[in-house]
Protein backbone atom coordinates (compact mmCIF):
# COMPACT_ATOMS: atom_id res chain seq x y z
CA UNK A 1 0.00 0.00 0.00
CA UNK A 2 1.24 3.52 -0.76
CA UNK A 3 1.55 5.97 1.68
CA UNK A 4 0.16 9.55 1.17
CA UNK A 5 3.43 10.94 0.73
CA UNK A 6 3.65 8.46 -1.52
CA UNK A 7 0.46 8.80 -3.85
CA UNK A 8 1.51 12.93 -3.82
CA UNK A 9 4.94 12.62 -5.00
CA UNK A 10 3.74 10.22 -7.73
CA UNK A 11 1.15 13.43 -8.66
CA UNK A 12 4.03 15.99 -8.92
CA UNK A 13 6.21 13.80 -11.00
CA UNK A 14 3.45 13.06 -13.43
CA UNK A 15 2.00 17.16 -13.25
CA UNK A 16 5.97 17.58 -13.56
CA UNK A 17 6.36 15.78 -16.53
CA UNK A 18 3.30 16.52 -18.52
CA UNK A 19 4.59 20.04 -18.40
CA UNK A 20 7.98 18.63 -19.78
CA UNK A 21 9.58 20.55 -16.96
CA UNK A 22 13.24 19.02 -15.54
CA UNK A 23 13.59 18.54 -11.30
CA UNK A 24 15.70 21.89 -11.74
CA UNK A 25 13.52 23.71 -13.86
CA UNK A 26 10.22 22.94 -10.70
CA UNK A 27 13.23 23.62 -8.04
CA UNK A 28 13.23 27.26 -9.83
CA UNK A 29 10.01 28.08 -10.21
CA UNK A 30 9.45 27.19 -6.62
CA UNK A 31 12.12 28.94 -5.34
CA UNK A 32 10.85 32.21 -7.14
CA UNK A 33 7.85 32.00 -4.90
CA UNK A 34 9.79 32.17 -1.81
CA UNK A 35 10.31 28.39 -0.86
CA UNK A 36 13.64 26.69 -0.16
CA UNK A 37 13.84 24.03 -2.58
CA UNK A 38 16.81 22.30 -4.36
CA UNK A 39 16.32 20.20 -7.40
CA UNK A 40 17.40 17.12 -5.33
CA UNK A 41 14.37 18.16 -3.11
CA UNK A 42 11.76 17.76 -5.87
CA UNK A 43 12.88 14.30 -6.28
CA UNK A 44 13.10 13.14 -3.00
CA UNK A 45 9.45 14.97 -2.38
CA UNK A 46 8.41 12.75 -5.76
CA UNK A 47 9.76 9.85 -4.14
CA UNK A 48 7.45 10.09 -0.91
CA UNK A 49 10.73 10.01 1.20
CA UNK A 50 9.70 13.77 2.02
CA UNK A 51 6.97 15.08 2.82
CA UNK A 52 5.00 18.85 1.62
CA UNK A 53 4.79 20.80 4.08
CA UNK A 54 1.75 23.28 3.58
CA UNK A 55 3.64 26.14 2.27
CA UNK A 56 5.68 23.85 -0.53
CA UNK A 57 2.07 21.81 -1.38
CA UNK A 58 0.82 25.51 -2.64
CA UNK A 59 3.99 26.51 -3.76
CA UNK A 60 4.29 23.25 -6.11
CA UNK A 61 0.54 23.75 -7.16
CA UNK A 62 0.91 27.42 -8.45
CA UNK A 63 4.43 26.45 -10.26
CA UNK A 64 2.61 23.99 -12.13
CA UNK A 65 -0.53 25.80 -12.77
CA UNK A 66 -3.01 23.30 -10.70
CA UNK A 67 -5.08 23.01 -7.70
CA UNK A 68 -3.43 21.71 -4.69
CA UNK A 69 -6.54 19.58 -4.12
Amino acid sequence: MRTPNQVVGERLRTLRNSRRLSQSDLAERVRALGVKIQYNGVGSRERGATALSPSELFAFAYALDTSPL
